[in-house]
């Protein structure tokens, strides 16, 4: 279920996964090479397992296929239940220099939930420069 604002959700009551692939196709403009991965989301269960938001930053070897995972967020390993307006926003820190010659860059959002009594939910994703 998506609307307006982007945010994703499961239409009641289904329940599963969700894949979501995000390609990043302008250049990524990180000085420093340091970045965060800040994620805005809503995992009711918190740390349990009947929902879950995994967030991965990827990129793929345009020669040889290759997939590397950058950085990642999991919901599982944060007791937020909630956000409010303006997210809760969880931030990871990175270091690995953004070579768009050599390799594709994407984000990967996997959203799973195993009941429909939990409304998980993704609001946003943003990379922006951070000093770690």
């Amino acid at each position: 279920h998506f609307n307006s604002a982007g945010r994703t959700s499961f239409r009641d009551p289904n329940i599963g996964e969700i894949i979501l692939t995000c390609p990043i196709t302008l250049p990524l403009q990180v000085s420093g090479d340091a970045a965060g991965l800040t994620v805005a989301y809503r995992d009711p269960d918190g740390v349990g397992n009947g929902s879950r938001i995994v967030v991965a930053l990827r990129r793929m070897n345009k020669e040889n296929g290759g997939v590397d995972t950058i950085a990642s967020f999991d919901s599982n390993t944060n007791a937020a239940t909630g956000y409010s307006v303006g997210g809760a926003l969880i931030g990871r820190c990175f270091t690995s220099a953004f070579d768009q010659s050599t390799f594709y860059y994407y984000v990967q959002i996997n959203i799973t939930r195993s009941t429909s009594q939990l409304g998980v939910e993704i609001a946003a994703v943003a990379i922006d420069p951070i000093i770690c």
